[in-house]
């Protein structure tokens, strides 16, 4: 799977759809199903915007 789509992060972090839902955008997010509020427990990756600039990832574990 591509790894900069919603399957390819899935496969690459080897994560299910039964605990996590991955949604797609800018940004990427990957939240915890079943978390007290999933917006607080969620993994955030935002793209890299030039060949300089690396992509920024937050971990939001308020939530969980």
């Amino acid at each position: 799977a591509d790894a900069s789509t919603p399957n390819g992060i899935m496969a690459a972090a080897q994560i299910n759809e039964a605990d996590y839902t991955v949604n797609d955008g800018e940004p990427l997010t990957v939240q915890a199903d079943g978390a007290t509020n999933p917006a607080n427990c969620q993994v955030e990756y935002n793209q890299a915007t030039g060949t300089d600039t690396p992509p920024t990832i937050n971990v939001s574990t308020g939530g969980c």
